[in-house]
């Protein structure tokens, strides 16, 4: 499936590869995607509800100035990264190989990253969790790890301690 103009895939949705071309934005809010592949300036933005969805896709690849953006849903195999392209990854069941070629980069927002090197794999085993305090695994190549920004975020009851404290402590200077 080629999509040249904005589109969506869906549940019930099927397709073995998806291209997404031109300046086109393709939206997964559910279905099954073997690969998908982005070009030019295109955007491909896999959303779900939490971790787990009914949006799955085994292979994403960017290239060009493209991106993908993963909020949810389950990716089981490959991302892929090249020339220019970014990737943003928030959330959903993410469990696979991550390369990152040239110029191109990668965001992870997540807390609690844990990266182990295996020097004789040449591979970084980076875990985490989302926001929601799903847990994520990554296989990093030694590029793709140098090329990710990793992006601390507290955890939510860490937030809801902060907000209690800064609460208390206005009170204690107003009362």
């Amino acid at each position: 499936m080629d999509f040249y103009a904005d589109g969506v895939i869906q549940e019930g949705d099927i397709y073995g590869v998806v291209n997404v071309w031109d300046n086109a934005n393709v939206v997964m809010t559910g279905g099954d995607v073997w690969e998908v592949h982005t070009h030019g300036l295109s955007t491909f933005t896999v959303l779900g509800t939490g971790s787990t969805t009914a949006s799955h896709t085994t292979w994403l690849a960017a290239y060009g100035a493209s991106s993908i953006s993963i909020t949810g849903g389950a990716t089981y195999y490959y991302l892929s990264f090249s020339d220019s392209a970014v990737g943003v990854v928030t959330g959903g069941f993410v469990n696979c190989q991550v390369s990152v070629y040239d110029d191109a980069s990668l965001n992870v927002y997540g807390h609690g990253f844990d990266a182990i090197w295996d020097a004789r794999q040449r591979r970084y085993y980076v875990s985490g969790f989302w926001a929601d305090g799903a847990p994520f695994h990554l296989e990093m190549t030694h590029d793709a790890y140098l090329r990710t920004v990793f992006h601390e975020i507290p955890e939510p009851t860490t937030l809801g301690l902060l907000l209690l404290g800064s609460v208390l402590m206005r009170r204690g200077r107003c009362g």
